[in-house]
This record gives C-alpha cells, structure tokens and sequence, in this order.
C-alpha cells in the first residue's frame, strides 16, 4: 500500500508539475512552430487520410518518413493514370507533414500548371471551352501552391523563380503576365541567396514592360559593368535599351560588340526573339548596315537566307573573314583559299553552305587527279542538299567566286533526279533561292514516284 502512495503522490506531482510549465512552453511551441522547427499537429481529417499507421509514424516525429513515402507511393501511379485530383489531394496531405520542404510545393506546382495544364491541352473528346476552363483552373491551382510555399518558406528562392517561369511562359498565353513576374523576382532578388541568374532573369522579364523599360536600361548596365556577365543576350540588351532613349548615354555598338561578325551574331539571335516582347529598338537597322558593309554571299546573308535560324561562332567567323579573296590560281599568294580548306577539313559535310561548294570547285581549279578528289557525297551530306547548296551558289549574284564545275555537277543531279520545269534549278532561276521548302518539295515528289513504281 505505501509503494501505491508513492506512485500517485510522484503522478500526482508529475501532472501538478505539467500544469505548472503548460502556460510556458505554449508561446515557446508556437514560436517553435513559427519558425519551422516544429510541425503543426495533424489535424483528424489528414490522420485518416493518410491511415492509422502513418499517422501514428507522423506523431512519433517521423513526418518527413510519412511524406516521402506519400511521394514515392502514391503520387507516380496517379500521375500515369493522369488522376489529378488524386495527386493533389495526396499533395495536400503532403504539405500538411513536410509545410516547410520546397520541393514538395514546387512538385505539386509543376504536376498542376505544367502538366496538367498540358493535358487539358492536347485531351481530344471535350469542347475547347471546358479544355480552358480546366486549364485556367489548374494553372491557378499551380500558382496557389507556389504562393503557399513560399508563405511557409520565405527565404526560398526557387518557388519564386518557379512563379516568375510560370507566368512568363510563352507556351501558356491566356496566362502571360511580365509585369507580374517581373514583380515575384523583385521581391525575389532581396534574399541573401539571390543569385547572377535570377538578376539577370529579371532584366529579362523586366525588358519586356514597356513602362519599366528605363528602369531597366539601369539595371542591364550594372550587369554589363561586371566584364564576367557580358553575356551575348546582355549585350543586346543593353544595346537596344540605349537605343529605346537616345537621351541617356550611349556605347557605341562596336565597344558592346566588337568586330563587325559578333555585332551581326549578336543582334540577328536576339532579332529572331522579336515575338517574345524584348526591346528591338534600332537592332534590324544596324543589323542591314553591318550586312550591307559585309557583303556577305546568300548563305552567310541571315537576313536573306532564312533557313539560317542561328548566326554561331563558326557563322561570326566567317562573316569576319569577308571579303574572301578566291583567285581562279588556288595557290596565289594572300588568297582565302586556306580558309576554305581548313574550316571544311575541321567540319566536313557539316560545314557551312558556301564552304562545302567552294571546296568542290577548288578542287577543280587545283586540276587535281580524279582519284585524288573527294567524291562529291563526301563534301556534301546527300543530294538534295548537294543541288539546294550549288543552285544558290550558282545563282547568287552578290559574290564573283569562281564557279568551276558548279553548273555541270547540279545538272548532273538535276538529270538524275528528273526535276519537273518548276523544280529545276537551272530551267527556272527565277525561283532562287532555293530553301528548305524547295527541298521538302523534290523530297515528297521522289516518295510519291517511288509510291506510284511499288503499285501493282
């Protein structure tokens, strides 16, 4: 009987203790919760949700445990079966363990305004206004996630540079808003962890507000003062920028640039994003004046040939290397012909348009042996781009190259291939230039040939 008195006097104690310490430690549980170093309890409806063992995991402070394995479990299966109220009820139940993991608001943002949004897309089978309805639904949805995570976790950097994608993605134009991502990553640059990227991801969204546009003009040449961010798309921003107001001071394009093959390379590539919003102030005029002082061939002209969609590094250098001096003599002194030779021996069938023709006619002006040439399917990759390659050489009048063997070699092909009047190179200059379409052309005439030979 004493060891009973003994052990209700100790619970006794234990319990008068406890309510002693209780209105202390509940402000430093709730601060503890508000800072992230303590779970909020789970709530009945997420326990019965998640079933009675994993709850009782969940209380025994193994809530990430519970999470991950909701993640791993559940989330996949439901993704392949395209159940998306599935994944974001069990998404819900996951935020309510792990609220202060990015990952798991960032994945929930993704399943919803990425690929759900994708779905109800492409969904064949249902009227476009529900399609979008569902769409608008689940981006939102997306975004909410994403708002939420980061009232959870105000210091992440990533959730914000996921709601600043989101809102400016071209794929997704009932929902484009640069003003508003612009404003995410504003707030987003003032965190400790902010990065190079981030900066300039917001001059790029920024350059796309017509009313911030001075703003950034400011912004773009703080990047530019840093020689290690001199990006290719920095410096064409800032070049159409200052251009946007001849009132602030302006660098000259050849100190952004440099040689005249760069400032082309450089302006054509942001030139060919005139559809994505970005300040074009004055870059397809200096783009013609480069070009037109360069003089460059029809297949090195980007302007003219449009099949040319990038201008790279090798492009910039063989626009520098203009004007090419190519004498019918291949070993005259002082002549580009090393240029030709070393960029196709570097690149071969994959060197540029007028490389691979200028190869094939020295080859005829050197009055090398035939054993000692390389067959024409060496220099170029097929025969289609062999004729488009030599027709446009041919018949571009902005150059005086020689032409040796051009003409009898693409009538050789054109003979061959039994080219209709309309597709012929030769019967119908006035078509020139000759370009992918062209090529797409001849390409379902031989299929519709070879069609017609297999018929009984």
């Amino acid at each position: 009987m004493p060891r009973v008195k003994k052990t209700a006097l100790l619970l006794l104690c234990l319990l008068i203790g406890g309510l002693l310490r209780a209105p202390m430690e509940r402000p430093l549980g709730r601060e503890m919760r508000t800072t992230g170093l303590i779970a909020e309890p789970l709530d009945q409806e997420t326990s019965e949700a998640i079933g009675q063992t994993s709850a009782a995991i969940a209380l025994g402070g193994l809530r990430s445990l519970v999470a991950a394995v909701l993640n791993f479990s559940k989330i996949v299966p439901l993704w392949q079966d395209q159940d998306w109220v599935g994944i974001f009820t069990v998404f819900d139940q996951i935020h309510t363990l792990q609220p202060n993991i990015p990952y798991y608001w960032e994945a929930a943002a993704g399943y919803a305004a990425d690929d759900a949004y994708a779905d109800y897309r492409d969904r064949p089978g249902m009227e476009e206004w529900r399609r979008k309805l569902r769409r608008d639904e689940f981006f939102h949805k997306g975004i909410a996630y994403l708002d939420k995570g980061i009232v959870n976790n105000p210091t992440d950097l990533g959730l914000r540079q996921m709601k600043a994608r989101l809102l400016s993605d071209t794929y997704k134009p009932d929902h484009l808003d640069y003003a508003a991502a612009t404003r995410v990553l504003d707030e987003a640059v003032k965190l400790e962890n902010v990065t190079d990227i981030t900066r300039r991801n917001r001059l790029y969204l920024m350059s796309r507000v017509p009313e911030r546009r001075r703003e950034a003009l400011t912004l773009v040449r703080e990047i530019y003062a840093d020689p290690q961010s001199r990006y290719p798309s920095i410096r064409s921003q800032l070049f159409a920028l200052q251009n946007e107001f001849p009132d602030e001071e302006q660098i000259p394009a050849t100190e952004i640039f440099g040689s005249s093959g760069d400032i082309v390379q450089s302006l054509f590539n942001h030139y060919q994003r005139r559809d994505e919003g970005l300040p074009m102030a004055g870059v397809r005029t200096r783009l013609e004046q480069e070009l037109t002082e360069l003089n460059p061939p029809f297949a090195l002209h980007p302007l003219y040939n449009t099949d040319l969609k990038r201008v790279t590094h090798r492009v910039a250098g063989l626009l520098n290397a203009l004007p090419y001096h190519l004498p019918e003599n291949p070993f005259a002194p002082d002549s580009s012909w090393p240029l030709v030779v070393n960029h196709f021996q570097e690149n071969r069938r994959e060197s540029f348009p007028t490389i691979r023709v200028l190869f094939y006619v020295l080859q005829q002006l050197a009055d090398l042996p035939p054993e000692d040439r390389l067959p024409y399917l060496q220099i170029f990759p097929d025969d289609l781009v062999a004729m488009q390659d030599l027709a446009n050489f041919l018949l571009d009048e902005s150059h005086q190259y020689p032409r040796t063997g051009v003409r009898e070699l693409l009538q050789e092909l054109t003979i061959k291939y039994d080219l209709p009047e309309h597709l012929d190179p030769l019967r119908n200059p006035s078509a020139f230039p000759f370009l992918s379409d062209w090529r797409d052309e001849v390409t379902q005439l031989q299929f519709e040939r070879t069609n017609q030979m297999n018929m009984p």
